[in-house]
């Protein structure tokens, strides 16, 4: 990063720091022994040692280390500096605000630390870009934000919150609502505020619900029943009505019969009974052929949208008939 000069230069002779700075701190604060002091100076030493050789990584580990044993000024601005190098310029701002705050107790080194880390704070400003979240759609009392797997708390989404410079994942979830998931890429330097809008939408319920294994496998048979009834039942009266036919055929030949006998009294009452009974049987038949076609015409209306209901389940039942007068009689054809 073209910046990063700013935090390896120091303003502070470095034997004032390791000498006044850690040996003083003793006498100030009564806290870390001699032992604690010896080894902060070897590891401020080695820290800087290899920060300059550009292992910010190492440099960090040591600087960390020390200023756990020592918490002043001094130490707290060496790791703020390696942070700063490795680019996580947002841990350096949060120990550079700590080095401010730090008790000097008018000594010389702790002071100038503290004037250092001031300056240093003002450049990072320059460098930190940052992020306004805007989330909709959901109450935000309900929504939870993740920003790199760190929760952010509902009261810090109405402020930038500021980010090192590279990607960064968010995440954006409410209960009954769609997750959003967004990745962010900013600019070192880049001190305006990125606005990230999410907004949450409710999570649609099926229309219905899908049928499980034992409803497929056992289908609602209440359907199936009554096109089974209406084929039965039109299948009865075609037959009746067919028969009848055959017997008003059958009566008729018997009638011309007793028309042809030649006699008088008793051939004329026998005609009268054939022409009684023909008349009932086309009746019948009649009746049974209208029966079977109403019945027909309302079981297939009824197994058609029942067709549509069982589309998911199974292969739908088929159901037609055609009753067709001829010469002969009737033909009938169905398909089921």
């Amino acid at each position: 990063m073209g910046h990063r000069a700013s935090f390896t230069g120091s303003h502070i002779p470095f034997m004032l720091l390791l000498a006044a700075g850690l040996l003083v701190s003793s006498a100030a604060h009564g806290q870390p022994s001699q032992t604690d002091r010896d080894v902060a100076r070897k590891l401020l030493i080695e820290g800087r040692e290899k920060l300059a050789a550009g292992d910010a990584e190492a440099a960090l580990e040591h600087f960390q280390k020390a200023h756990g044993l020592m918490y002043v000024p001094t130490t707290g601005l060496d790791l703020a500096k390696a942070y700063g190098e490795l680019g996580r310029l947002v841990e350096a701002r949060n120990v550079l605000l700590e080095v401010s705050r730090l008790p000097a107790d008018g000594n010389a080194a702790f002071l100038a630390a503290q004037a250092e880390a001031s300056e240093l704070l003002k450049a990072v400003d320059t460098r930190i870009p940052s992020i306004h979240l805007r989330v909709t759609g959901a109450p935000s009392e309900a929504v939870r934000v993740t920003v790199d797997g760190v929760d952010i708390s509902g009261s810090q989404l109405d402020t930038p919150r500021m980010l090192d410079p590279g990607s960064h994942d968010i995440v954006v979830s409410a209960p009954g609502f769609v997750t959003e998931q967004r990745r962010v890429t900013l600019e070192e330097g880049d001190t305006k505020p990125m606005l990230v809008g999410v907004m949450l939408v409710p999570i649609e319920k099926p229309t219905r619900p899908f049928p499980d294994r034992k409803e497929e496998a056992q289908p609602p048979s209440t359907g199936n029943g009554l096109v089974y009834a209406g084929v039965g039942l039109t299948s009865a009266l075609v037959l009746l009505g067919t028969g009848t036919a055959i017997g008003v055929n059958v009566i008729h030949a018997r009638e011309q019969e007793a028309l042809s006998a030649g006699c008088e009294i008793d051939c004329a009452r026998r005609h009268d009974e054939y022409v009684s009974t023909r008349v009932g049987l086309a009746y019948t038949s009649l009746v049974s052929f209208i029966g079977a076609g109403a019945v027909g015409v309302a079981t297939l209306i009824y197994a058609k949208p029942w067709e549509k209901q069982s589309a998911d389940m199974k292969e739908p039942p088929r159901v037609s008939f055609m009753v067709a007068p001829t010469l002969g009689g009737l033909v009938v054809q169905g398909v089921w």
